[in-house]
């Protein structure tokens, strides 16, 4: 009762996030994914979250609260990462997790979110590379913001090519 009344009053996710949102599954996330690419080049990075549970900033999840309408005072503090254990911690994760998906990217791209894990699409015109570089500096600056850290060690880039729908 206590989670769905916090849903409520902190109001629904972005679109683009997937992982720990009533009504959305899986199978969302891969249309979502494959509805941006729709047959255009692309290039395609999928990021991991390294312990984004217990690295995400406790300040960023209580201003990211406050933004939506909570009082500070109303929250009590939390040491560093979200609350183990706790019903609340997917839905307090994915108020930093919004912060992600809705960076000022370039046209064309798009970054989906499944609970620590992160997709970036980059299509249009241009040098997709550099575009896609600018857009990596981007999530990476935000990332160090909400206290979360990039697995480079488990995060993938890949080309894909438009394919003639014959």
């Amino acid at each position: 009762m206590v989670l769905a009344r916090l849903q409520w009053h902190i109001g629904p996710s972005h679109p683009h996030i997937f992982g720990y949102t009533r009504g959305v599954s899986t199978a969302d996330s891969i249309l979502a994914l494959m509805t941006h690419i729709n047959h255009r080049p692309t290039v395609a990075v999928f990021i991991d979250l390294e312990k984004a549970f217990e690295l995400a900033s406790p300040h960023a999840i209580l201003d990211a609260l406050v933004k939506k309408g909570g009082h500070k005072s109303s929250f009590q503090e939390m040491e560093n990462g979200t609350p183990q254990g706790s019903i609340l911690s997917p839905l307090l994760f994915n108020l930093l997790m919004e912060q992600l998906v809705a960076l000022p990217f370039h046209t064309g791209t798009v970054l989906l979110s499944y609970a620590d894990d992160l997709a970036l699409m980059v299509t249009g015109r241009g040098n997709k590379l550099r575009k896609t570089q600018q857009e990596l500096d981007l999530i990476s600056e935000k990332c160090q913001d909400l206290g979360l850290k990039i697995s480079a060690e488990k995060t993938r880039a890949m080309m894909l090519k438009a394919v003639d729908p014959a």
